[in-house]
């Protein structure tokens, strides 16, 4: 990283000056340096034991989501959530499963660069389930000179096509430049991802993170999927709305509190392997 690209500032509280200055005076991008921003508002407002909640309603044959900006609800807790309800007697949904996300007020798209599909160009949402990201990961086949791709977690109606090649290198592109070079393509409407071109030998096994459906066709391949593996049946479909008066409350889930952060977790499974033709 060139010198020029960096700016650092090290000064104790209350000191006069700084301990260390270099390039203090550039404009830089923030980066993550703006979580500090966003964690102090967070323990200031909310409180280090403040837990946030998605909450299931029951409304004739329908069942309503409504979200109140959990952003932990990953892959993980949204399936224990429906197990949670599996638990609680709920077997079949005939009708519609309802996403309530008017706790927030409707936000603009509003991508921080071209790279649209990069999770974190995902918009604020009050029912954000998993960052709505598929994490694709490339794993090499020596014997076969080719390259399986797994992806988690497996959507349903994701047409995935894999014609990437292994070829000999002694480097790995980082970034934006790997993406390139796998020629990554992807589509929302139907989804689609498609990956073709030379995998250098040297990425070894690579993961790639990518937002690539809306919110709403996120959601409902998520529940069509987990409901499914849980041994529940759904004849609907999902659709955007708001709680309505004479629904009932079934169950509140709840987060972790603030102060402790997520532990991720790896299913273990192995899911939509896609492999090269022949």
């Amino acid at each position: 990283m060139p010198r020029e690209s960096v700016a650092i500032v090290v000064q104790e509280v209350g000191a006069a000056r700084p301990t260390l200055e270099m390039n203090a005076g550039a404009s830089m991008n923030p980066a993550s340096v703006m979580k500090l921003a966003t964690t102090y508002a967070a323990l200031e407002l909310l409180g280090p034991a403040y837990r946030w909640k998605t909450e299931v309603y029951a409304d004739g044959d329908n069942l309503a989501l409504k979200g109140y900006g959990d952003p932990t609800l990953n892959l993980q807790s949204f399936w224990l959530m429906l197990r949670a309800l599996r638990g609680r007697g709920l077997h079949n949904v005939r009708g519609d499963i309802v996403l309530d996300r008017s706790h927030f007020s409707p936000q603009p798209e509003t991508p921080f660069d071209d790279d649209t599909f990069r999770p974190y160009n995902v918009s604020p949402d009050a029912l954000l389930v998993n960052f709505k990201s598929l994490r694709f990961s490339f794993v090499p086949a020596a014997e076969r000179g080719a390259v399986n791709v797994f992806l988690e977690p497996p959507m349903p109606g994701l047409e995935l096509v894999n014609s990437l090649r292994l070829v000999e290198s002694s480097t790995c592109p980082e970034g934006r430049a790997f993406r390139d070079r796998i020629q990554a393509e992807f589509r929302a409407r139907p989804p689609r991802a498609a990956f073709s071109g030379p995998y250098p030998a040297a990425c070894g096994e690579r993961d790639l993170s990518v937002a690539l459906y809306h919110p709403e066709d996120y959601v409902t391949a998520m529940v069509r999927q987990l409901w499914t593996e849980i041994g529940g049946w759904w004849g609907g479909t999902a659709r955007e709305g708001v709680v309505s008066p004479g629904a009932r409350l079934i169950y509140t889930h709840e987060s972790e509190p603030l102060h402790q952060p997520p532990i991720p977790v790896q299913s273990g499974r192995t899911v939509a392997v896609a492999q090269p033709p022949g």
